[in-house]
């Protein structure tokens, strides 16, 4: 009888799965925190419309990326955990595969087992021959007890490697499959270490956002007093301004009006002006003119009389001249004239006086002929001094030119 082999490679696929299993729980146990970080993301109370948001609402956008990036990390975790169970699946196939090949060519060359055994002989030939390891043989032969024989416990036990030739060992295909799901198990274990992190990182964050939550609760709850009172306020401003432009408007109204009508004789005021302005400035240009060509004429005028002046002081001069000459003359006339009469009545007199005595009618005489010489003195101081003043004068016109 052949002896009974353990199936190694059915309980390393066996592996796989439960790692698969153990992957899939733990992907199970990481939905429901992502999904308790979402609704609860979703939960935080924003802030009032008419406020700005706090600072903390950074924070949570920050742990909002993270739980994101979490989430992005445990579906590419959850891809590659479908890919290995494929890998597995697909590994096992090939391993039943190749089992069943190798089960057909060992019926060929081997006598049938009992009909209690627990494994088939080609599976444990090929796990005997791959393993190294063997079964005890059974106590019991087909020939004894009855026929019926029974398995013993599975003691596995060394043994010496089949010789060249004795039965078939494990294909290349198959060695593919065992470091494939090595590599799966290994890969398994690292993703399982890696959600198990992301799920410890997650189950932080969801603190976080737990005491943001905490937080922007009390900030919405200061917020909302906050806002009350504003509101209050505004109300209570509002009624004050409501009052102001009452009192305003009842007792600006009546100021404005009169402050128009003011207005309006200013501007009435200020067009006269204006054209008063203008008037004057057209009587200011027509007298500028004017004043001009008075001048000019002024200017012709005391040009002409200057050459009047200079003629007159030239007659001046002559007619003082003439005049210098005939008082000079009239002098000597009058001189020459009175003592000449002065001497014929002084001559008649010396005869008188000589033929006996002065009568009265001469003294009379005598004293008029001294009266007529005073008032001929007089005349005579009278007419130097005409003669002077028109020399003083004929000198000022001088100067002045």
């Amino acid at each position: 009888m052949p002896d009974r082999k353990e199936p190694l490679l059915d309980m390393d696929v066996g592996k796989v799965a439960s790692h698969s299993t153990d992957a899939r729980t733990t992907e199970s146990r990481v939905a429901p925190g992502l999904s308790e970080q979402k609704t609860r993301t979703s939960l935080v109370d924003p802030a009032p419309a008419a406020f700005s948001r706090p600072s903390g609402v950074a924070t949570n956008k920050a742990a909002s990326k993270d739980v994101d990036a979490a989430e992005k990390r445990a579906a590419a975790a959850a891809r590659l955990k479908a890919a290995v169970e494929a890998a597995a699946k697909r590994t096992g196939q090939a391993v039943n595969q190749e089992t069943a090949t190798a089960s057909d060519s060992h019926r060929e060359t081997s006598s049938p087992r009992p009909a209690g055994a627990g494994f088939s002989a080609s599976a444990s030939a090929s796990t005997s021959s791959a393993s190294g390891y063997k079964e005890p043989s059974e106590t019991a032969s087909a020939g004894q007890g009855g026929g019926g024989g029974f398995d013993h416990p599975h003691y596995l036990v060394r043994r010496e490697p089949d010789q060249p030739g004795g039965g078939g060992g494990f294909s290349p295909l198959l060695w593919v499959a065992l470091v494939l799901a090595v590599v799966g198990l290994a890969f398994g274990g690292w993703q399982y270490t890696r959600a198990e992190k992301q799920q410890q990182s997650m189950l932080a964050l969801a603190d976080r956002v737990q005491e943001l939550e905490i937080r922007l609760s009390e900030t919405g709850q200061d917020l909302s007093e906050a806002g009350t009172t504003f509101r209050e306020k505004l109300e209570w401003a509002d009624s004050e301004i409501r009052k102001l432009w009452v009192v305003a408007h009842q007792r600006n109204r009546p100021a404005i009006a009169e402050l128009q009508e003011q207005v309006k004789g200013l501007e009435g005021k200020l067009t006269q002006a204006e054209r008063q302005a203008g008037e004057a400035a057209t009587a200011a240009r027509t007298a500028s003119e004017r004043a001009s060509e008075a001048g000019r004429n002024l200017q012709t005028q005391t040009e002409a009389l200057k050459k009047d002046i200079a003629a007159m002081g030239q007659r001046l001069t002559e007619v003082s001249l003439t005049t210098s000459t005939l008082d000079q003359r009239l002098r000597n006339q009058d001189n020459r004239n009175e003592v000449t009469a002065l001497k014929r009545q002084l001559e008649v007199l010396e005869q008188k006086v000589a033929a006996g005595g002065m009568p009265a009618e001469l003294q009379q005489k005598l004293q008029e002929q001294e009266e007529i010489l005073a008032s001929l003195e007089a005349s005579r101081s009278q007419l130097v001094s005409r003669v002077t003043q028109l020399m003083d004068q004929v000198r000022e016109l001088q100067q002045a030119r």
